[in-house]
């Protein structure tokens, strides 16, 4: 059946028996397409990956892995200097190849060393765009099949998705988003227990971006994943503070935590909310040579919307938080699609965030689906990079709507929290 929807009974509607029939047609047809849809999306990866092993790099070209293998072999050789790179950063207006994490981030790294040092960096920096981009699939067909997606349906979906900015962003320039996202995934497979915290402490540590997503089982007075995360976050970073040293860790959190929480980077391709205002309502892009302690937003009405829609964006997560008729896993991916607006720096790879709320909403059929692609459709547009706001305009203002209009007969997702079946029945939507 149609996920979110009853069967249509013998005797109802026409329109409804059409799109029943319809429905069973696609089903039937779908499992070749998805063959087609897998092998697309294996090509394509293929594709996007090569570059990665094609040394020597371009000085020019971004790759943060590469800044993670080098930092993790710094750690281990000379690590009371871990941080000197980002302090470069606190006094310079643009982007500076630096590792600004907290040490836990490294982990995922270490095995990559000894690679490093027989066969260079860069080697090792694509080895772990590959494990980055399988983490990041593997992640999205976990978040389909627990939104009861078929296989054929998520083969088609996948595909389609490997070719938006954001995926081309995250496997070019080496990201780890991928394997913060399977953590996740990982996590919101029962948010009610306690053993769900282990993945989202991981995936803190791995690249603390998403902070927000805690609130949502704090908010829903489930306390043990909440305790679990910090904890997991803490020993995961707790466990270099003995090779970093105290004067890495107080560097780490007096001047390096508090700049990146703040400080909107000088860089056109930083699409932060900030950056977005400071274009439209502020005097202009700003380029990379403005001073240091140039405001952005840098007039009083572009500051003014800039908060006012955050506040907006705060308001309405809440509410959905807050009202225990939907769905834990839908408001999870909402809150966690809200990060993109809260950051003060976003390139444009922090919108693979957004793509778990563009599959939860392509379930939510017909409404959901037709929004989840015309969604994606805009991550597909070329030009100015602020051009992927267009996209979580389309998307979370819509979802946020339908998840509000959801009941306990209608929804989609009728609550795991009170029906702990209704996610556990298999897909809906196509044929297995």
């Amino acid at each position: 059946m149609i996920a979110g929807r009853p069967r249509p009974a013998e005797g109802s509607q026409p329109g409804d028996a059409l799109r029943a029939w319809t429905v069973e047609a696609l089903r039937i047809g779908a499992t070749p397409i998805g063959i087609v849809a897998w092998f697309v999306l294996i090509v394509h990866l293929w594709v996007l990956l090569a570059p990665h092993f094609h040394p020597p790099p371009s000085p020019r070209r971004w790759n943060d892995a590469l800044v993670y293998v080098q930092a993790a072999s710094s750690a281990l050789k000379n690590p009371g200097h871990l941080y000197d790179a980002a302090v470069l950063q606190l006094t310079r207006p643009r982007a500076v190849r630096a590792f600004i994490y907290p040490p836990g981030a490294l982990l995922p790294f270490l095995g990559l060393v000894p690679l490093a040092s027989s066969g260079g960096a860069w080697l090792a920096a694509a080895v772990w765009a590959v494990i980055d981009a399988m983490a990041l699939f593997a992640a999205l067909t976990l978040l389909a099949r627990r939104f009861q997606l078929s296989w054929p349906v998520i083969g088609c979906l996948l595909a389609f998705i490997s070719f938006t900015r954001p995926i081309w962003w995250e496997l070019g320039s080496g990201q780890v988003n991928g394997l913060v996202l399977l953590l996740i995934a990982v996590a919101m497979s029962d948010l009610r227990a306690a053993r769900s915290g282990v993945g989202l402490g991981l995936a803190l540590a791995v690249k603390p971006i998403a902070p927000v997503v805690l609130l949502v089982p704090l908010l829903r007075r489930r306390l043990s994943p909440v305790l679990v995360g910090l904890a997991c976050f803490l020993v995961m970073n707790a466990i270099f503070v003995p090779l970093i040293g105290l004067h890495g860790v107080m560097t780490y959190l007096t001047q390096v935590l508090p700049f990146f929480s703040h400080y909107v980077i000088h860089d056109r391709s930083n699409v932060s909310l900030p950056n977005v205002f400071q274009s439209f309502l502020g005097t202009g892009p700003l380029s990379r040579r403005a001073a240091f302690s140039h405001p952005v937003p840098d007039t009083g009405i572009a500051v003014a919307a800039l908060w006012l829609v955050r506040a907006a964006i705060c308001l309405v997560a809440l509410v959905i938080v807050l009202t225990r008729r939907i769905n834990i896993e839908m408001a999870f991916v909402l809150v966690l699609a809200t990060v993109p607006a809260l950051a003060a720096t976003v390139w444009p790879h922090y919108f693979v965030l957004v793509l778990p709320l563009a599959l939860a909403l392509f379930a939510a059929r017909p409404a959901g689906m037709i929004i989840a692609v015309g969604g994606l459709l805009l991550m597909l547009v070329f030009g100015p990079l602020s051009v992927l706001w267009l996209s979580w305009l389309v998307l979370w203002p819509a979802a946020a709507f339908l998840w509000l209009q959801m009941d306990r007969s209608t929804s989609a997702f009728a609550a795991a929290a009170e029906v702990p079946p209704a996610l556990s029945q298999g897909p809906r939507g196509g044929a297995e």
